[in-house]
């Protein structure tokens, strides 16, 4: 178990926690403001990934802000 504050995480740690965090209190609908833009080409795909599993697999809706085409397209499932 990483011990480091929030602060300290990676890019990607960081935007992991804020997900969980905002998971933990179980909500219907959630916005999304730009949240894969300070993550490499790689790990934003991957982490796209995985944020359009858990949103299909806990039935929540998303609003998803972004800049990047790639991650508007995918994110329409």
């Amino acid at each position: 178990v990483d011990q480091r504050s929030a602060t300290r995480l990676s890019g990607g740690q960081q935007q992991r926690l804020a997900l969980a965090r905002a998971l933990v209190a179980e909500p219907k609908v959630i916005l999304f403001d730009v949240p894969l833009s300070n993550l490499a080409a790689k790990l934003r795909e991957e982490t796209r990934k995985e944020l359009l599993e858990f949103l299909s697999r806990l039935d929540i809706t998303a609003v998803y802000v972004t800049h990047y085409r790639v991650d508007a397209r995918c994110m329409l499932g």
